[in-house]
């Protein structure tokens, strides 16, 4: 976890924006989840390179945490960050919930650091798969198609 979270948090530092010249698609879980949701996820973020974002420690231990996801995520390579004010940035308020932000997406100030445009992502949240997830965001806004489109050939092999 937390060598995840040093490999991507460059994406939230403020006056950044993301360092990455490809879209980022963070998947908003908790562990309170359903674990068959949360697998479900897990596999499905493993192979579209999608991080998964907890707003938190489960009983404000890194350990339970740790060894929680490590359990879920089995020898599945997936990339997670514990970043409480992402929520607040992308106004995440319920899980999972699925962001997708633009290449290079321009940051501002804002009261939880840096927040990304609002033009620059689009989010969509409910009890799917991410492949749905990314299908639903093409059609609230067109504009993402080719966004979603790198990560459904991901999934779709």
């Amino acid at each position: 976890l937390a060598r995840a979270y040093e490999q991507n948090r460059q994406a939230f530092e403020k006056d950044k924006g993301y360092a990455s010249d490809q879209p980022v698609l963070f998947v908003f879980v908790t562990l309170g989840m359903p674990e068959q949701t949360l697998r479900l996820l897990i596999d499905q973020a493993s192979r579209t390179q999608a991080i998964m974002v907890l707003r938190g420690l489960e009983n404000a231990s890194i350990r339970k945490t740790a060894a929680h996801v490590q359990q879920l995520i089995g020898q599945k390579q997936v990339e997670w960050l514990i970043d409480p004010q992402a929520f607040d940035r992308f106004g995440v308020n319920q899980a999972p919930t699925f962001v997708l932000v633009k290449a290079l997406a321009p940051s501002n100030d804002c009261a939880s650091g840096s927040c990304i445009a609002p033009n620059a992502f689009a989010s969509i949240a409910g009890d799917v798969s991410i492949d749905y997830a990314l299908e639903a965001i093409e059609r609230r806004a067109p504009r993402f198609s080719p966004e979603a489109q790198v990560f459904l050939k991901r999934i779709r092999g």
